[in-house]
């Protein structure tokens, strides 16, 4: 679960610094974490992951699945609102052009990129609308075998920067 608490220091009845201290759950660190956000239409998100796939998926509302050997895997929500998706096992990419169209938007924040054995990051968000923000991965481990990452981001509108050392 995440929290978050608002600090205010006062001096003298007047405040001087306003603190927001956020925390995340711990996530194993082998796991790909991602936030999404489900279509309003039908609640549905769907993952960009693609190439070779043999993953678990904890989508985040008590549904996990194991075995999931499918690319752009989908799920449907009972409520549109925010969910913090969990990726354990293998894929080989990461690619938003096999999503179909009108999930591709769903997922909104990288959080972690985990260790999955990428190799292609080849249009990992290509056409995410609504992708925020990603984290860099750890010094090593997630991205060791990755060839590429043309149009990792193309035209992913709402994200206002790349971390350095990202790409």
């Amino acid at each position: 679960v995440e929290r978050s608490s608002l600090i205010e220091l006062n001096s003298n009845g007047v405040v001087v610094e306003t603190l927001l201290i956020y925390q995340y759950p711990y996530f194993d660190t082998a796991a790909f974490v991602v936030r999404v956000v489900p279509a309003s239409a039908d609640k549905t998100a769907s993952l960009p992951l693609a190439g070779t796939v043999d993953v678990t998926i904890n989508w985040g509302d008590g549904t996990a699945e194991e075995a999931v050997t499918n690319v752009a895997p989908t799920h449907t929500y009972a409520e549109a609102k925010e969910y913090i998706v969990t990726v354990k096992g293998s894929v080989s990419e990461l690619n938003n052009l096999k999503v179909n169209t009108k999930y591709r938007s769903t997922v909104t924040e990288v959080l972690q990129w985990g260790q999955l054995g990428l190799t292609s990051l080849k249009s990992a968000f290509d056409t995410n609308k609504s992708l925020v923000s990603v984290v860099l991965p750890p010094a090593e481990g997630a991205f060791a075998k990755v060839t590429t990452t043309e149009n990792m981001f193309d035209t992913c509108t709402a994200l206002v920067s790349v971390p350095t050392g990202l790409l």
